[in-house]
């Protein structure tokens, strides 16, 4: 038995919500409509270039993409971080913060949040 994924629900729901046919994405993504159904219901694994097909065939908003790169992470298990462009302190944040992240208490993450958050506001 398969269960679907994070992002099959995703593509799902999207696709449904945007009115628009298996056969119409499949077209879009340019694969069969049953390897597009067999994605939606995680029995097969999402073509890694997905995210950015999506994104661009769909030109998809700021929180569309991120809800979409969130339930690739959630199917996936696994965050990526891009560290090639960062600041050598940017980096070691990261690091830091991949390290202690299963340590962290319910108020520590709240404080972090919230400063993400505030920031993301920002930007």
């Amino acid at each position: 038995m398969t269960t679907i994924t994070d992002f099959g629900k995703f593509l799902r729901n999207f696709r449904m919500d945007n009115g628009e046919r298996l056969k119409t994405m499949a077209e879009k993504l340019q694969v069969a409509p049953s390897f597009l159904s067999a994605v939606e219901n995680g029995k097969k694994p999402m073509p890694s270039n997905w995210v950015e097909k999506i994104s661009s065939e769909y030109n998809l908003s700021r929180e569309q993409r991120t809800e979409l790169q969130n339930s690739v992470c959630k199917t996936n298990g696994q965050v990526t971080i891009d560290i090639t462009d960062l600041s050598e302190d940017n980096v070691e944040l990261a690091f830091f913060f991949a390290r202690r992240l299963g340590s962290l208490n319910g108020k520590e993450v709240q404080k972090i949040r919230d400063i993400l958050v505030t920031n993301e506001g920002e930007a």
